[in-house]
């Protein structure tokens, strides 16, 4: 679907979105919520639609089977070779010590967990993946896919500075690995939405039962 918005208005709402991020006075969940009511108002203003966010409906067929296949991927690639390999390279693992008010405290565990859905699988991929790419679109046709991918890998690392170099390091590989997962189901964001999700919610459980040394 043909852009309607001027480039500089979309890069002008891009960064306004963004921004939403920092909003003082919000904690975790609602900032995410902001970012994807904000996105999904944008587009909507934009193109009368959601479908270029990757949000077709009723659901591509095997939009399920990806989201299950991208997570058991994700988790096997990612957790037995990429985190352990950059730990080794930087000389560091990652710090995921602001997690450990998690293990052993059910309802804490219970509100991160469905604060994680509409933050961080829902939001980060609105914003991160499903508007980058829409901003994007408006570059020549060799640059886009380039240009999305990293771009949105960056942002989407750069919050997490707070987890040491490992963990920036790491978040921006799990960006890359989620936008080739956007890109191969055929710009489904369905289904990284669900596997982000999964993703986060076996970190979760394993912070819960004090088992994020697997990831080490």
């Amino acid at each position: 679907m043909r852009a309607r918005w001027p480039w500089p208005l979309a890069l002008l709402a891009f960064a306004a979105i963004g921004a939403l991020w920092l909003v003082p006075g919000l904690s975790f969940p609602w900032r995410g919520g902001l970012v994807a009511l904000a996105v999904l108002a944008a587009t909507w203003a934009e193109y009368r639609s959601l479908g270029p966010l990757g949000l077709a409906w009723p659901w591509p067929r095997r939009t399920l089977a990806w989201m299950l296949g991208a997570f058991v991927v994700l988790e096997l690639v990612m957790d037995l070779l990429v985190q352990p390999g950059i730990a080794a390279a930087t000389g560091e693992p990652t710090d995921y010590s602001a997690f450990a008010a998690l293990q052993g405290n059910t309802p804490t565990t219970l509100r991160y967990l469905a604060g994680m859905w509409l933050s961080a699988a829902l939001a980060e991929e609105l914003y991160y993946r499903g508007q980058v790419f829409l901003l994007a679109d408006r570059l020549p046709a060799a640059a886009r896919a380039p240009v999305a991918v990293l771009g949105g890998a960056l942002l989407f690392a750069a919050p997490h500075a707070y987890q040491g170099l490992s963990g920036l390091l790491v978040t921006f590989a799990f960006g890359l690995a989620f936008a080739g997962v956007f890109l191969l189901s055929g710009r489904n964001l369905w289904v990284t939405i669900g596997a982000h999700g999964l993703v986060d919610t076996l970190f979760l459980l394993l912070a819960y039962t004090g088992g994020l040394s697997w990831y080490a």
